[in-house]
């Protein structure tokens, strides 16, 4: 660690890592000519397992590799929709009340939080994609096709509009959803055809999308009736998204009214 005082670097302090203690330990490989094989080698292994330090405590075996085994049970976390901060309290709290819960000192078994979430990226990368560019959208243009052939029967429809920034022209990103659940609110709620109101949300993920939520009122509470994500907040953006969502309503959207009294 460094202070900078008079133009002069000054060493306040140095930090040592508890990893480094000049162990005695050794691991020697040698190359040795085979005499079973024409212009073969094989290798001599001595290890020298005289540490200078405890070995089966949790400041050395933090350092240990992952194990497969611990990687395919995170990977199972993340299958059934854990986040890296809920699949690792789920892990850990099943290793403390397993039969060896001092297992949970051992990265080898028990990874680190860095390592979940650096598990998480390769998961999501494989099973889901990746986060940015053209592939993303790519992806996204699938799940919306698929989404569409699947639920349009009974009333469920997305439409996504892809960002692109080509020649100085922007056109936003835009994904209107309206699910079978909220084709049902616009057919039997009366209330839709009298008030809406919506709710825009932002920082739920990385690139802080804002997300809009057209919503009615019930003697249940806030029913939805569609969503709207975009790239941006202003007015232009947000109308186009409207005008999408609009088109993804049912025939008989607001109670049969086509449009609300009150918005």
């Amino acid at each position: 660690m460094y202070s900078k005082s008079n133009n002069k670097l000054k060493t306040m302090h140095k930090i040592h890592n508890n990893k480094h203690t000049n162990c005695p330990a050794q691991l020697i490989l040698t190359l040795l000519p085979s005499a079973t094989k024409l212009n073969g080698f094989c290798v001599s292994v001595l290890l020298k397992h005289n540490h200078n330090h405890l070995v089966q405590v949790a400041d050395a075996l933090r350092f240990r590799l992952l194990s497969e085994q611990s990687k395919k049970d995170y990977y199972d976390l993340f299958s059934q929709g854990h986040s890296p901060a809920t699949a690792h309290l789920e892990y850990e709290t099943n290793l403390m009340y397993s039969d060896k819960p001092n297992l949970i000192a051992d990265r080898n078994c028990n990874p680190k939080l860095s390592d979940v979430y650096n598990l998480f990226n390769k998961w999501r990368k494989c099973n889901i994609g990746v986060r940015t560019g053209k592939y993303l959208f790519a992806e996204l243009e699938k799940c919306v096709a698929v989404y569409n052939e699947e639920y349009n029967d009974i009333g469920g429809k997305a439409f996504i509009q892809r960002y692109s920034n080509c020649s100085g022209k922007e056109e936003p990103l835009i994904l209107a959803v309206c699910t079978p659940l909220m084709s049902r609110v616009h057919r039997h709620i009366m209330q839709s055809k009298e008030l809406v109101f919506i709710d825009a949300s932002s920082s739920f993920e990385d690139f802080n999308n804002p997300m809009f939520v057209v919503y009615t009122s019930s003697a249940a509470g806030g029913l939805p009736l569609g969503i709207v994500v975009t790239s941006a907040e202003n007015a232009i953006v947000i109308y186009q998204g409207m005008t999408k969502l609009i088109q993804m309503f049912p025939e008989d959207a607001f109670y049969g009214s086509g449009s609300p009294k009150k918005l």
